[in-house]
């Protein structure tokens, strides 16, 4: 007995699953559980407006709220959250307040349905004859504009607080300048629809035109249920319900023309056929993780790279700084050198009188601190220095140092060329205009003692330059001079030895 109370017990269960699982297939519906299980919105929201209450120079309605209130029904019964505003509280501020609170409601992956029942406006520009469409709070006045609740308005504030994949924007009322492009309707599979953010919209009919009091909202909630199925895919599409309402509502008013496209963005609401629907498989959710992943990872290299260049160019200013900086140094560390050198070579200069350097020939004459002996040299006191005149003739600095080095005067042998220190201790800037003529060599006024009859400006040194230059010693100028030993132009070769 037991066992067949246990097989009775395991034959009643199975029977129970199997019901359950033969009702759950059945659900279907356009916004019941079944469409958000199978992958085509996680939730469902709605925010339902009714008015019949006018005054102000409006007239009143009879089937604002109660045609609001059947859309709420239905919108509920399939699985939507409704927020209802009716009557004497839909005034403007209220409107937008409640807007806001129900369009926050909603994710990324869930579509939301803004529904009015009331009066509508249409406004034409005087400059371009475009027209803008309104809503009627219960509040305003007729004539009034600023009491009026504009279509463009309430596409902003949908879109500055609204996640939802999809909104749709149903306007019970006669109005046009709705911002609606019906071109951007597009046909295409459910997958491409879902996939596709966009704001749609729906308005009873055009502007000035009579509607039937319940028609318009009635013949969407039969389309909506599944009636709007044209293609008989298991869904309705926003296109199919559009031209459903477009179609059913003049068969049977003429004069009133149901409108309807893409406010912003594209794709299209989807509803679930009611009792059907479930055939559909929607599209794999994609995983984003590892291309957010790598997308973050490469922007991390981008930014490390920026600040490797930054880095990189910052060394390089201080390196080319660096670099400046010691060219600077050696450059004074070279005026140094010739300052100290200079310097040293002053210290060797003597007030001794002649008769400590020799008798080897006799002194004649002097000129200013220069004596001339009688074989032709010319003695310095102050620096122990003879020096031979001008050679007389230009030179090239090899001819200039060979004529020094095979000069034979006064009995000595051991002339050579001067450096640039013993030239500059030649030089005196108060013998420029002291001469002319003869007396200056001919080659106009330099700063040097006429006894040298200096006939070039530039006597060649000792010093080298470089593989091919020499310095020399400018007197017209008073300054050293750099040139190619191969030039002999206006270049001289002065002698000098050592008489210490």
């Amino acid at each position: 007995m037991k066992r067949i109370n246990v097989f009775i017990l395991v034959i009643a269960l199975v029977c129970c699953l199997v019901i359950f699982a033969f009702a759950q297939s059945k659900k279907g519906g356009g916004f019941s559980d079944t469409s958000t299980q199978v992958g085509w919105y996680e939730n469902s929201y709605a925010f339902v407006v009714g008015i019949n209450s006018y005054s102000q120079g409006w007239g009143r309605l009879s089937a604002g709220v109660s045609d609001a209130k059947k859309m709420a029904e239905a919108l509920r019964a399939q699985g939507f959250t409704v927020y209802e505003l009716y009557d004497t509280q839909a005034t403007m501020p209220e409107i937008i307040k409640r807007l806001r609170q129900a369009a926050q409601q909603a994710g990324s992956n869930d579509r939301f349905i803004f529904y009015y029942s009331g009066h509508g406006y249409t406004k034409t520009s005087e400059w371009d004859k475009t027209q803008a469409g309104y809503l009627v709070p219960v509040e305003s006045k007729s004539g009034d504009i600023s009491n009026y609740l504009s279509m463009t308005q309430i596409r902003d504030e949908i879109l500055t607080n609204c996640k939802a994949k999809h909104v749709l924007i149903i306007m019970d009322s006669c109005f046009s300048g709705t911002l609606l492009t019906r071109a951007n309707v597009q046909d295409s599979v459910v997958s491409d629809y879902l996939g596709k953010r966009g704001i749609y919209g729906i308005t009873a009919g055009m502007q000035d035109q009579s509607a039937v009091d319940g028609l318009f909202t009635s013949v969407l909630i039969d389309g909506m249920s599944g009636n709007a199925d044209y293609n008989n895919d298991g869904y309705v599409s926003f296109k199919e319900l559009g031209m459903y309402a477009e179609q059913n509502v003049k068969s049977r008013n003429r004069s009133q023309t149901p409108d309807y496209g893409v406010m912003y963005g594209a794709g299209q609401f989807v509803f679930a056929k009611a009792g059907g629907g479930t055939t559909y498989t929607p599209p794999p959710k994609i995983d984003l993780s590892s291309d957010q992943a790598a997308l973050a990872a490469q922007k991390a290299a981008l930014d490390k790279q920026k600040a490797d260049l930054e880095a990189y160019k910052a060394q390089k200013t201080e390196q080319d700084r660096i670099a400046s900086e010691r060219a600077r140094i050696a450059e004074e560390q070279r005026k140094l050198e010739e300052e100290r050198k200079r310097i040293e070579t002053q210290k060797t200069i003597t007030a001794e009188p002649p008769s400590s350097y020799g008798a080897s020939s006799n002194v004649v004459r002097t000129s200013g601190r220069f004596q001339v002996t009688s074989c032709g040299s010319i003695i310095d006191p102050r620096s122990g220095l003879e020096w031979a005149p001008d050679a007389g003739r230009d030179m090239t600095w090899e001819e200039a140092n060979s004529y020094s080095k095979n000069l034979s005067l006064c009995g000595y042998n051991d002339w050579r060329l001067p450096t640039r220190a013993e030239l500059r201790s030649l030089y005196d800037s108060s013998l420029k205009t002291s001469c002319s003529g003869n007396d200056c060599g001919g080659r106009g006024p330099y700063g040097i003692d006429p006894v040298f009859r200096l006939g070039g400006g530039c006597p060649w040194s000792s010093e080298l330059e470089g593989s091919s230059g020499a310095w020399g010693f400018y007197f017209y100028g008073g300054n050293g001079v750099w040139g190619s030993r191969g030039d002999s132009n206006n270049s001289r070769a002065f002698a000098v030895r050592s008489r210490r």
